[in-house]
């Protein structure tokens, strides 16, 4: 904030701040006083300084100590709540200000809304943790229930993608009749749907597993990198079906380092890259719309539980810290209508 200035016209103090010109008093001693208070209270350790000061504070912490995907995530809803609160002080944040918030979010869904307030409540979390606040006056704001995925990709519904990409198309008439040959489709897809069906993995941990994270007996992948990280800490292990070995050993050919799948370019997918070619082949297939590339692993976790896998074992395989995230968001059960019907009729035979 800079220092305070003698407004002529006005006959007062004044000092500028975030472009406003404030007014403060007649008085220079006066003046020189308030001024002091303000600097003060925009120290984010002080009881009195406003969100934006810890939310400053916040930021310089997190971009050195999380992945910077969510500093971005961080970063975009504090700087949104900050346009509208960022003067208010910290302490005195109600949760009608984040109601008040997302209402204005017009083209916000549920899941970012749930963002959005993690993020924000993240901010007061973290400043009652280095003393900056004696509570998190956001604690009782609740964020809306989480969406469920509800479409499985059935063997029939991956076999059609698979056969898809098959690598050429007919030429239409006009290009048959001046002898102009199709141009040909890359095949590079077809291993990317294989191993997002047969790994259960995260869309990003396939795009992003490496050749050095293949194991020398092709039995796994060894993900050092991955998002349950801090609160497993330990590497993930993605272990391979037999046709998922296979598909490692040709994926890598003779290459000794780099991106495991590459894309006809010759370089790694990306998941937006995914999304897209996957959101190509609904169109082309008339497929739901809620087939997404997440949808393999929803598959994957429900048709182990079906075929009898115990739930510590899913959660293993998936990759989760505890048992209650595939118990409620990933066992889709309710979609298998023939295994309930067996095991109704289970239930009650003698």
């Amino acid at each position: 904030m800079r220092r305070p200035f003698w407004w002529k016209q006005r006959a007062c103090w004044y000092v500028k701040s975030a472009g406003k010109n404030i007014r403060l008093d007649p008085d220079e001693n006066k003046s020189k006083k308030l001024w002091a208070e303000m600097v003060a209270a925009e120290r984010p350790e002080s009881p009195l300084a406003p969100f934006a000061a810890i939310a400053d504070a916040f930021l310089a912490h997190a971009i050195s100590n999380v992945a910077p995907k969510t500093y971005l995530g961080y970063s975009k809803f504090v700087a949104s709540f900050c346009g509208l609160y960022a003067d208010t002080r910290a302490r005195e944040l109600k949760p009608f200000h984040v109601t008040r918030w997302l209402e204005k979010q017009v083209t916000w869904n549920s899941e970012t809304k749930r963002g959005a307030i993690a993020a924000v409540k993240r901010v007061c979390n973290w400043a009652v943790a280095e003393g900056m606040l004696d509570r998190n006056p956001l604690a009782g704001v609740r964020k809306p229930a989480p969406s469920r995925r509800s479409t499985l990709i059935g063997s029939d519904h991956h076999r059609a993608m698979v056969m898809a990409e098959d690598g050429g198309r007919k030429p239409g008439k006009r290009a048959a009749t001046l002898g102009i040959k199709p141009r040909r489709r890359d095949v590079a897809f077809r291993p990317v749907l294989i191993a997002l069906k047969h790994s259960g993995a995260r869309p990003g941990m396939v795009a992003s597993v490496r050749i050095e994270d293949v194991a020398p007996d092709f039995s796994c992948w060894v993900m050092q990198e991955h998002k349950t990280r801090k609160k497993t800490g330990r590497a993930l292990i993605i272990y391979l079906s037999p046709c998922l070995q296979t598909l490692t050993r040709l994926a890598i050919g003779k290459r000794t380092s780099g991106p495991l799948f590459l894309n006809s370019l010759g370089k790694a997918w990306t998941v937006n890259a995914i999304r897209c070619r996957l959101r190509e082949l609904r169109r082309k297939l008339d497929l739901p719309d809620g087939m997404v590339p997440y949808s393999y692993r929803h598959s994957f976790i429900t048709n182990a539980l079906v075929n009898g896998v115990s739930i510590a074992t899913v959660a293993e395989l998936a990759g989760h810290s505890d048992l209650k995230m595939i118990a409620q968001f990933y066992g889709h059960l309710d979609a298998k209508s023939e295994h309930l019907k067996k095991a109704a009729a289970m239930a009650v035979s003698r």
